[in-house]
């Protein structure tokens, strides 16, 4: 009996050392750095990978769940109680840990390629300064986020490897935008011009001037009040102006119809999030623009939309008479629930309240992939316009001159 226990238990021990050995080994489904970044297709696969993150972000819940409409528009639905857009959450909201976690992980991306992008110096050196300029300016765009949303941030630009190294104190804001300035500065001396991409769903000499811009705006701005940071944002909004090349689109509405049907205009809008399809393929990379912030619709001939924002009052008298964006930015009809792509009702102004109007900026009956799809869309979001230049440098030059100048 003491033989077959001794047995029973060499047997268990020898079990218990090919289990040990097995579970030291090596995992073999990591790609670890030191097997990537070897060729130009994996620098540009990990730089879509960088990009990916603010798919996710701009793509539902920032729509219509985080208050940004301020005083122009309102969230319709009154079923929820709490949350970010009625100023009632705490840090444990999910859509706030959703929109302070993503940045991070495309920060940590970001980090890896930057890190690691002159691994092969055989790889073509413009090849690799570009991707190291968007992965750059990409980093510093996460940054600008963070710090937007939550002030001072821990600023790691490294490449995390290590677990027990993630616990990195808070930087100030002012340092926090001390390296957004440096990167993207960095990164406009290494990104291509918008012309030479031809589409904007790319980082472009344009685009990281126009967000240099908006950042030293912010800075200029509450909580830093750094007023001397108006004449940099002037600067770099000027630029774009004195290059002559981007113009606004004279047909206000065509500017969103160009978004639905996934048409480029480089000239007006300068730097946009990419979405594409309609789900039926093996590629996910639709979004919720005009499912979420779109006029309401039930019909799936148009696409059902939900009708996310209303407009206000306030916006409404913004417009004066005669202004044709009026009732391409504040919907004027209703979408039909049956019937052809399209099919609406016109309102009557004398009987429908304004604050009962749809934003109508995003209408999915323009989209071009068929057949639509019930809770996502292929329109792109737009980050940047020639638009937004154009009013940045009107504030700059105006504090920068106590007034507007003549340029």
């Amino acid at each position: 009996m003491k033989r077959i226990l001794l047995l029973v238990v060499i047997i268990g021990m020898s079990g218990l050392t090919s289990c040990k050995d097995f579970l030291d080994r090596t995992p073999s489904d990591v790609l670890a750095p030191s097997n990537y970044y070897n060729t130009a297709a994996d620098l540009e696969a990990a730089l879509t990978s960088v990009y990916d993150r603010l798919l996710t972000i701009y793509g539902t819940n920032w729509l219509n769940q985080y208050g940004l409409e301020a005083d122009e528009g309102y969230y319709r639905t009154t079923a929820l109680t709490s949350g970010t857009h009625l100023y009632a959450f705490d840090a444990n909201d999910n859509f706030v840990v959703s929109i302070y976690s993503i940045p991070w992980t495309a920060i940590n991306r970001a980090n890896f390629l930057i890190a690691y992008v002159d691994k092969n110096p055989e790889i073509d050196q413009a090849i690799r300064n570009r991707v190291k300029g968007e992965a750059l300016f990409l980093r510093a765009y996460n940054y600008f986020l963070l710090v937007q949303g939550f002030g001072g941030v821990p600023m790691v630009t490294e490449p995390v490897t290590d677990p027990t190294t993630v616990h990195v104190a808070r930087s100030s804001i002012e340092d926090c935008y001390k390296q957004i300035v440096e990167d993207m500065i960095k990164a406009e001396g290494l990104v291509a011009d918008i012309q030479s991409l031809g589409y904007s769903g790319r980082v472009s000499k344009s685009a990281v001037r126009g967000v240099l811009a908006r950042v030293y705006l912010n800075m200029a701005g509450y909580p830093l009040r750094d007023e001397s940071k108006y004449a940099e944002a002037r600067k770099w909004a000027k630029m774009i102006i004195d290059e002559g090349f981007h113009e606004l689109n004279p047909n206000f509405s065509r500017i969103f119809i160009n978004h639905a049907e996934d048409k480029y205009d480089i000239k007006e809008c300068i730097w946009e999030i990419e979405y594409w399809g309609n789900r039926t393929g093996i590629y996910v990379e639709t979004g919720a623009v005009g499912v979420r912030i779109g006029p309401r619709s039930s019909n799936p001939l148009t696409g059902t939309a939900g009708g996310g924002i209303f407009a206000t009052a306030y916006l409404w008298n913004l417009y004066k008479p005669g202004d044709l964006r009026r009732d391409w930015s504040i919907a004027n009809f209703t979408y039909n629930s049956t019937g052809v792509n399209g099919a609406k009702t016109f309102i009557n102004e004398n009987t429908v309240k304004v604050y009962d109007r749809d934003a109508g900026k995003w209408r999915r009956e323009y989209e071009l992939a068929l057949p639509k799809t019930a809770s996502w869309t292929p329109q792109n979001w737009p980050l940047l316009r020639y638009s937004d230049v154009l009013l940045m440098f009107a504030e700059a030059d105006n504090q920068v001159n106590n007034g507007p100048s003549s340029q």
